[in-house]
């Protein structure tokens, strides 16, 4: 028989709170990978402009984000 219960409640609490750490840095860290298409269209595959949209909408939040911190970290700085 296979267990139905997530292997969560398994878990010691430092093993929670590393799950959670590692949930934490997924979140922050760019998923590049909904913008390699490659694969589907070396098989002939059509990629939906939603699909399109929504990948640019993710690319120009990341890009604001990086210069809004940028802008954040060297405001105070005299740079050049």
């Amino acid at each position: 028989q296979v267990s139905t219960q997530p292997l969560l409640d398994f878990a010691t609490t430092s093993q929670k709170i590393e799950y959670a750490f590692y949930k934490v840095c997924y979140a922050i860290v760019p998923n590049f990978q909904v913008m390699f298409l490659s694969d589907a269209l070396t098989q002939g595959h059509l990629i939906p402009v939603q699909y399109v949209l929504t990948t640019l909408l993710y690319g120009v939040l990341y890009i604001s984000a990086a210069l809004a911190l940028a802008v954040l970290l060297f405001q105070t700085r005299e740079v050049g």
